[in-house]
C-alpha cells in the first residue's frame, strides 16, 4: 500500500526491490505495480441486462488503470496479501523500461492486460489465500 504522494492509499505489488543506494536514487527504494482505479461494482441485474440487451456496461465496469513507478521505501506499507500475478508482472516491468517513456507506455499497457484478466477470473486461484488477495487488491480502501 503507497503511502504518500499522489497515488496515497492506492495498493501495489512490489516487484523489486533497492535497499542500497544503487544508480541514481540516494534512498531505499522498490519498483510498484499498482491499481490507480479500481473496477466499478458488478451486479447480478447489470450481467442479466447485458444479455438480454447485448451491451457492453460489464466489460466498462471492469476497466482497470495500472501504474508503475519507483517509489521511496519509506513510502509503502506492506500488507499479509500477496497477488498470484506477481511473476508475471516482474516479467513484464523491469528498473529498464522505466528509463523511455514510450518503453513506460508499453510496459503499462501489458501491467493493465494481467490484471484485467487476473480481475475477471477471480474465481480461480491457487490457495485461499490467494483468492483474498486478489479480492482484496481489486477493491477500493475503505477507512
Amino acid at each position: 500500500m503507497v503511502l504518500a504522494g499522489k497515488l496515497a492509499g492506492k495498493k501495489a505489488v512490489v516487484l523489486s526491490a533497492h535497499t542500497s543506494h544503487s544508480g541514481d536514487k540516494r534512498f531505499s527504494h522498490v519498483l510498484v505495480c499498482g491499481v490507480a482505479r479500481t473496477p466499478k461494482k458488478i451486479t447480478r441485474a447489470l450481467v442479466a441486462a447485458d444479455a438480454a440487451n447485448g451491451t457492453k456496461k460489464v466489460e466498462k465496469r471492469c476497466v482497470i488503470k495500472p501504474f508503475v513507478k519507483v517509489l521511496n521505501m519509506t513510502h509503502v506499507m506492506p500488507t499479509r496479501f500477496t497477488l498470484d500475478v506477481h511473476e508475471a508482472l516482474k516479467n513484464v516491468i523491469t528498473d529498464s523500461s522505466l528509463n523511455a517513456e514510450d518503453k513506460k507506455g508499453i510496459a503499462k499497457n501489458k501491467a493493465k492486460a494481467i490484471l484485467t484478466a487476473r480481475y475477471k477470473d477471480q474465481a480461480t486461484g491457487k490457495n485461499d489465500k490467494a483468492v483474498a488477495g486478489v479480492q482484496y487488491f481489486f477493491r477500493k480502501l475503505k477507512f
